[in-house]
């Protein structure tokens, strides 16, 4: 049935970016071990960012997993932080699974093809690239009037 297909990508896509998410952990572990991670961990900001996230670290990298938008500090706070890898591969699990079946679910509710899904998702990408190089000649922009 769809829900099943739903289900199916709600889980493997989860598993599989947990996956990949735990495997930047340890690489990260790495580089930031050597030289990088003490220098950053001496900073005001690393301090402030500190007490944010062990307020709620799981919870924060879930909510990271699930939005759209790569914040890849958060994720090597977690590691600077030493945060358990199987409780980070949960969370990521646990935010992309909701991620995966918000768009899933919406895709089987809206009775979408695979075509219209992958015009949405490159829609996406093309808005998203027009922001990323928009953005630094808004500021430009502004600045000179300014």
């Amino acid at each position: 049935s769809a829900w099943q297909r739903v289900a199916a990508v709600t889980v493997v896509g989860a598993a599989a970016t947990a996956i990949a998410n735990v495997n930047e952990y340890h690489v990260l572990s790495y580089v930031l071990g050597h030289g990088l991670g003490g220098k950053l961990r001496r900073t005001r900001v690393y301090e402030w960012a500190v007490r944010w996230f062990d307020a709620a670290p799981f919870q924060v990298l879930a909510l990271i997993g699930f939005v759209p938008v790569p914040i890849d500090a958060i994720r090597w706070l977690a590691i600077l932080r030493r945060y358990s890898r199987w409780r980070f591969g949960l969370a990521y699990f646990v935010g992309r699974g909701l991620r995966y079946l918000l768009f899933a679910g919406f895709a089987v509710l809206a009775s979408l093809s695979g075509t219209e899904i992958l015009l949405i998702q490159a829609g996406i990408v093309v808005a998203a690239l027009l922001a990323r190089f928009a953005w630094p000649r808004l500021r430009v922009a502004r600045s000179a009037i300014g």
